[in-house]
């Protein structure tokens, strides 16, 4: 399983693709104001099943600022992101790029931003699981990118006033097979 870690302590590994980012007091904050801002980890590729998670300690809820992870970079103008919003009272939301498009695929959810907060981004197969403090919030399915070997960060009119910790990314690891239990065992082991 390949995966890629940033304590954002030392150097980062994270490329910025569009706007700049900035590393202070072992956090990452946006160096962009008025625009968005997407970096990939581009020193690890990963397969089509992948996760991006970080925790965001630091969302001005004065304007719309988006900040989150982002699965499958790697194609220009295509990718999945999910990120917080505390614009509005707060919210979360799941989107894509296609083509350089942006579209929501869940919608804004309804969220109480009580930061930190740890977000988290699943992709597997057409299959995407967003999760919240290790809870899941919601799952969806969307099919328009099946292929990008990186993960990253996203950011949508972020400036200093964002900052996140500890990101971290990967394949995802299928379960193992069905756990037999171990009386199930023994009857099979007699037979």
């Amino acid at each position: 399983m390949a995966s890629v870690a940033d304590s954002f302590t030392a150097g980062t590994g994270l490329t910025a693709l569009v706007g700049a980012f900035t590393v202070t007091g072992g956090q990452l904050t946006s160096a962009t104001a008025g625009s968005f801002v997407i970096g990939q980890y581009q020193a690890v590729a990963l397969g089509a099943a992948q996760f991006a998670e970080m925790s965001i300690v630091t969302l001005d809820a004065t304007t719309s600022r988006r900040w989150g992870v982002a699965t499958r970079l790697g194609t220009a103008g295509a990718n999945y992101m999910a990120y917080l919003d505390a614009a509005a009272g707060g919210a979360w939301e799941l989107a894509k790029y296609t083509s350089f498009t942006y579209a929501s695929i869940s919608g804004a959810q309804a969220l109480t931003i009580a930061l930190p907060m740890r977000l988290r981004l699943e992709s597997v197969g057409s299959t995407h699981r967003v999760l919240i403090n290790g809870r899941l919030v919601g799952t969806y399915t969307d099919a328009s990118v099946a292929t990008g070997q990186y993960v990253g960060v996203y950011g949508n009119e972020p400036n200093s006033l964002v900052a996140s910790d500890d990101f971290y990314g990967g394949d995802v690891v299928p379960p193992p097979g069905p756990l037999m239990s171990r009386a199930a065992a023994m009857r099979a082991a007699t037979v």
